[in-house]
């Protein structure tokens, strides 16, 4: 079990050294491969998928994602140990809010969750 202190250190160090040191290009292709973007798309869809992925961030729980940001900015210099501790922390934290009741409502109720950030 690696959490999010995981996925920070397994972006290839060796990948990025060899991009920054070569300066060679990267196709969008590539990058979508090694994971330098999470998306690749097309010219004429491309507003219209940033809108979509803009819309569905904005949906989501602020306070999960404000939570798990901080996880992944604090991931590079912490343990393991203690980024799980962390997660910890905050799975718990989020568990006292409104958003996490709302999102078992909404499954129960079989609906979008709406999310207020409380």
């Amino acid at each position: 079990m690696q959490g999010a202190a995981g996925s920070c250190r397994d972006s290839s160090g060796r990948r990025a050294g060899d991009i920054i040191f070569t300066g060679r290009d990267v196709s969008a292709t590539e990058a979508e491969r090694i994971g330098l973007v999470s998306a690749v798309w097309a010219a004429d869809a491309f507003a219209s998928r940033v809108d979509a992925y803009a819309a569905q961030l904005a949906s989501g729980p602020p306070i999960a994602f404000a939570l798990a940001k901080r996880l992944l900015l604090a991931s590079a210099d912490a343990t393991l140990d203690q980024q799980l501790r962390e997660e910890l922390t905050h799975i718990k934290r989020c568990f006292a809010t409104a958003d996490v009741r709302e999102a078992m409502a909404a499954f129960k109720e079989k609906r979008a969750p709406v999310f207020r950030g409380e």
